[in-house]
């Protein structure tokens, strides 16, 4: 379902009800989402956002999108400190607002998705443009998910619950990635704080990622609260190693395991089929979410190499463009699983993910 809301071109906050008849309609299952566009920008609520309305209705929905340059934020930045203001400074700040009948709605039940315009300031990259949330505290949240559009014109974000967001530039800079083919990639994971580098100026892209790093960028892309997972089941991860609640994590979450006798093999590499398998069911206990069928399927020419437990993986995630083969000498492609990864390979597989 889609609902224009009209309003003046210049207009800088945008105001729109739905009657609670008319909420109560869509308890018929059949809207799948809502979308709302405004010259402000477009919001769109998923089903599960739907049918949390459906269940309680207060009254008529109410929602409001407010954009500032700073402005609307002024309340809550009193306890703000100066690089959150500096951060703030001139940047586009939007604050959502939902209420059902005279109660404010934050926590959405589902995932609302909005698309903003954006125009890049002046040397600023697609990839390094980001979203944060402001909380009541005044503190700014990194948004793991936000990404531009293929064209540049849009900001998209997905987010569970409605404040007030302000869009950002978090340009990371690597002295070894300038000309590296994953150079996008590896910025677009580093401005949100997915990816470290091996130093502030090195990331190391042709070095091969470990087990320990790839579960904790997989943690890091999650979002969760890591001091909630502690303690080790394994011989090999130390209590206090700077992994160890990812791996307590990946393991709680099902997304990894051990490797036999009591280990998990934290330093040794990770290969291109494993992690194609830690990804699948990170989007299955985590995201989940059904991949998209964005390309043909490919059999790879080493397809006989893909290790029994990985080929539902594989091909899953070659389908939906995450992964990509190598062009050999014969002009077919191969996928090399049992390779050990890289580090430039594993962001750009988790890149892929994401966007």
């Amino acid at each position: 379902m889609r609902i224009d809301v009209n309003s003046d071109s210049k207009a800088s906050s945008i105001e729109t009800i739905i009657p609670k008849s008319s909420i109560v309609t869509l308890s018929n299952g059949f809207v799948e989402a809502i979308t709302l566009n405004t010259v402000i920008g477009e919001i769109t609520f998923d089903k599960d956002i739907i049918k949390g309305l459906t269940k309680n209705v207060e009254g008529d929905l109410s929602i409001s999108v407010a954009k500032a340059e700073e402005g609307s934020a002024t309340a809550k930045l009193s306890s703000a400190t100066d690089e959150v203001k500096a951060k703030l400074k001139g940047r586009p700040v939007y604050e959502f607002t939902a209420r059902n009948g005279s109660q404010t709605v934050s926590q959405l039940g589902g995932t609302a998705t909005a698309t903003l315009p954006y125009i890049l300031g002046n040397g600023e990259k697609a990839e390094g443009v980001v979203a944060y949330w402001l909380n009541p505290d005044g503190k700014l949240e990194i948004i793991k998910n936000g990404h531009m559009t293929d064209d540049s014109k849009y900001f998209v974000m997905e987010n569970n619950h409605w404040s007030t967001y302000v869009i950002g530039y978090n340009e990371i800079k690597f002295a070894d990635t300038i000309n590296h083919w994953a150079k996008n990639k590896i910025l677009y994971l580093a401005a949100r704080d997915i990816v470290k580098g091996k130093s502030d100026t090195v990331f190391a892209p042709d070095s091969n990622i470990t087990r320990a790093e790839f579960v904790q960028i997989l943690a890091n892309m999650s979002g969760a609260d890591l001091s909630k997972y502690t303690g080790s089941k394994f011989k090999d991860v130390w209590e206090n190693a700077w992994y160890a609640n990812a791996v307590a994590w990946a393991v709680e979450n099902g997304i990894a395991g051990g490797t036999g006798n009591e280990k998990f093999s934290p330093c040794a590499n990770i290969t291109r089929q494993d992690m194609s398998v830690m990804i699948s069911k990170y989007v299955a206990s985590i995201s989940k979410k059904t991949l998209p069928e964005t390309n043909k399927a490919l059999k790879f020419a080493d397809d006989y190499e893909i290790a029994s437990y990985a080929k539902d993986a594989v091909t899953v995630m070659q389908k939906a463009g995450i992964i990509n083969g190598e062009k050999n000498n014969l002009g077919s492609y191969n996928f090399n699983p049992k390779n050990k990864a890289t580090r430039a390979e594993a962001t750009a597989m988790i890149a892929n993910y994401m966007k």
